[in-house]
């Protein structure tokens, strides 16, 4: 338990009930920033509404992972994520999505395009802690929504999530959805 502790610690990633944040304290976007910007830690409460079941037998175990477009690579790269609560369809997550943010640089990063996915933690629990530092298993994906930095300033974002997984497989999973919400909260410092 301690090396797998040292490595999300070696990753600046600390993923259970605390602060997520990205390697090296900054997202894509932020990187960007000039020499002299100050970047502020922006913190996201968030939570779901209305999940639907994956399981035939037991109810979603979600969790919540933020990512960001790389505009260099067209990707779009984990930044941080929630912890998974189990048997939940109305959760809302103890642990904060963090962001970085520069103010001097506000239409610029205004325009930063972020990705919310929620994910069932069937996986979650089998994983390695360098496959944590990842993010949840594609594999547990239920759907995602993306939305600009600049959204998400301005208080609570409620997100249409659309059911992905099994989309093909069961017509009484195809196009169910649920609300994704996340809501600003107290900005928790400058770096």
């Amino acid at each position: 338990p301690s090396r797998d502790r040292e490595l999300k610690d070696a990753k600046s990633l600390v993923w259970v009930r605390s602060s997520v944040a990205v390697a090296g304290g900054m997202g894509a976007g932020a990187a960007g920033s000039g020499a002299g910007s100050v970047v502020e830690s922006v913190e996201f409460a968030v939570g779901c509404r209305g999940l639907f079941a994956m399981d035939a037998h037991s109810k979603t175990d979600p969790i919540v992972a933020l990512y960001e477009l790389d505009p260099r690579s067209g990707r779009f790269e984990y930044l941080c994520q929630t912890e998974m609560l189990v048997d939940n369809h109305e959760p809302v997550f103890e642990t904060r999505l963090k962001l970085d943010y520069a103010p001097a640089d506000a239409r610029e990063q205004a325009e930063r395009e972020l990705e919310v996915k929620l994910f069932d933690g069937d996986a979650y629990h089998k994983l390695s802690a360098e496959e944590l530092n990842r993010g949840p298993p594609e594999e547990d994906l239920l759907g995602g929504a993306r939305f600009r930095v600049g959204e998400a300033l301005q208080g609570e974002l409620q997100l249409e999530v659309t059911n992905e997984r099994d989309r093909n497989k069961d017509r009484l999973l195809r196009d169910k959805r649920c609300t994704v919400w996340l809501r600003r909260e107290q900005d928790s410092g400058r770096l």
